[in-house]
């Protein structure tokens, strides 16, 4: 019977996906701790931040004291209460441990897990009209949260849990999603391994924390992740329980909030969690608010991208310019963001920045995101910027390359693993290459990295670095410009404690189509430290390089 029981389970929550059905618009929603003793002070920033879907915890060891015996009251459960009375969806986070069984290590046994999926049974049942789903474990990619026997096989492991759970939570709930794989970062190779274990039979969805400096990307890394899940079984939704940033200055978060927000639902992420409602001593700058209450940019954004663009639709890129972020939100909202060109309007507008406040409508395209109000069509003249290496990270007319010595180049490619997925070779690691820079810890000086450009059109452009040093050990390297394998110019890149930690350079250059333009990296003599953040971009003439 189970096994029929499953069948029709996973039938009916693939059915949308296996139909082609559009995504519907990201519902964006907060992480909140008050089961871990925030302040009930915090309940009415979270009524004001007008959030509809909630993250929150509910301990296993606190609701099953005894075993067997679930109590569910003021102590145990309040805080769980309180959110499902206000009239929040809930994102329920649990650990799957308990002092009781396994020694409180991961739930191992037989027995044990059976322990942990009744006790989710009993959750389910009794918040079945509050809960959006319950996410079995947290950033289990993580080793201290996989812990005793389970640590062995930490794949299988965590999947026969999911098998003990799966089904008692849909018998006791159906309608509350099942979500597994929880991991920091879009760790690729981690849900193949949870795949290939059979987790896609036992989930109704996979969980992502895509915390990361730059939003670029991040649909890129999802649409892979994606991918790599649909080819080992099914279709299967992404839910982005916690996303966000330690910012130097609160105004970037609002800017950072409306690019994530944008690309998680160009990626088809109906569901996300901000990290978190408010500052707290760890992580004194990720909140929506301050501590009491007092509501900061990334705020602004949260309410005005949740309440007037978002819910027209999900964000349909425009184009594939990767240097142009131009999309869609329904019939009536569009944001821009990306490498300046000038924008023209048919029709009437009203422009808007990431905090939803009224701005002049933009001539030129910037870094910093504009949302577009109205019914209008947005055409553009031509880019300064032809390619740049952040934002066509991993796709052409980018590709990479390596080279030890006087052996054959070799092509480096996306290797996934427990963590966010970055550019190399197996025979390199861990040097690598990701869209933010270039790690040259663990190669010789008589390697090269090489990011490459290869030209789809002849004319007279400009080949842009820009190095900076991400560390403050090293001795430093070398960066070679060229042309189809001559070289145009060299920068040196100095050593830690030289007191210059930064290089750039911009160099003309006429291409024909195909020809290649290679931003090559070499170590110094000792490799150990040296990482440096790059940018390259190829421009027309005239363009200056990128700020270091």
């Amino acid at each position: 019977m189970r096994g029929g029981m499953m069948a029709r389970l996973l039938a009916a929550a693939s059915a949308a996906l296996l139909t082609g059905a559009a995504p519907a618009p990201l519902d964006v929603g907060v992480t909140v701790h008050f089961a871990q003793g925030w302040p009930e002070s915090a309940r009415a920033t979270l009524t004001a931040s007008g959030a509809r879907t909630v993250r929150e915890g509910l301990g296993w060891r606190s609701v099953e004291a005894k075993r067997g015996v679930y109590t569910f009251n003021e102590t145990t459960s309040g805080a769980i209460d309180r959110l499902c009375a206000a009239g929040h969806k809930v994102v329920l986070v649990t650990m799957m441990r308990h002092p009781l069984y396994d020694g409180n290590r991961t739930a191992w046994t037989l027995f044990a897990r059976k322990a942990f999926a009744n006790y989710l049974a009993v959750v389910a049942r009794r918040y079945a009209d509050c809960l959006a789903g319950i996410e079995v474990g947290n950033e289990v990619n993580i080793r201290s949260n996989i812990t005793g026997l389970a640590a062995r096989t930490r794949a299988e492991s965590y999947v026969a849990i999911l098998r003990e759970a799966y089904p008692a939570i849909k018998a006791a709930a159906p309608q509350v999603a099942v979500l597994g794989g929880s991991a920091n970062s879009v760790a690729t190779g981690f849900m193949i391994e949870l795949a290939d274990a059979g987790m896609l039979d036992f989930v109704d969805g996979v969980v992502v924390h895509p915390y990361r400096q730059d939003a670029s990307n991040v649909d890129w890394e999802i649409g892979r992740m994606q991918a790599a899940l649909a080819a080992r079984g099914r279709p299967v939704p992404v839910w982005v329980t916690e996303f966000g940033k330690d910012f130097a200055a609160d105004e970037d978060s609002a800017a950072f909030y409306a690019r994530m927000v944008t690309l998680l639902s160009a990626a088809g992420v109906e569901q996300a969690q901000w990290y978190a409602l408010i500052d707290q001593a760890s992580f004194p700058t990720m909140g929506l608010y301050t501590a009491p209450g007092v509501r900061k940019p990334a705020g602004d954004a949260f309410a005005y991208m949740g309440s007037e663009v978002l819910p027209r639709g999900p964000a349909l890129r425009q184009g594939d310019d990767h240097t142009l972020f131009h999309f869609r939100f329904g019939s009536d909202r569009q944001i821009v963001w990306g490498a300046p060109r000038a924008i023209h309007y048919a029709g009437p507008a009203v422009a808007r920045d990431a905090r939803g406040r009224s701005v002049p409508l933009p001539t030129e395209v910037s870094e910093t995101p504009v949302i577009i109000e109205g019914a209008t069509t947005l055409t553009f003249g031509p880019a300064g910027i032809l390619a740049d290496s952040l934002w066509g990270y991993g796709r052409a007319p980018w590709s990479y390359h390596a080279r030890r010595g006087r052996a054959a180049e070799l092509t480096l490619a996306p290797v996934d693993w427990n963590w966010g997925s970055f550019i190399s070779h197996p025979t390199l690691r861990p040097a690598t290459i990701n869209q933010l820079g270039m790690v040259a810890t663990g190669f010789k000086n008589s390697t090269e990295l090489t990011t490459r450009w290869t030209a789809p059109a002849g004319g007279r452009i400009v080949a842009l670095a820009c190095l900076r040093r991400r560390t403050d050990v090293g001795d430093g390297g070398l960066l070679t410009i060229r042309h189809n394998g001559r070289d145009l110019a060299s920068l040196t890149i100095p050593a830690a404690g030289s007191g210059a930690d930064g290089v750039q350079r911009a160099v003309p250059v006429t291409v024909v189509a195909g020809d290649r333009i290679d931003f090559s990296l070499g170590a110094a003599l000792d490799p150990k430290g040296d990482s440096f953040a790059t940018r390259f971009q190829i421009g027309r003439e005239g363009v200056d390089p990128p700020s270091c």
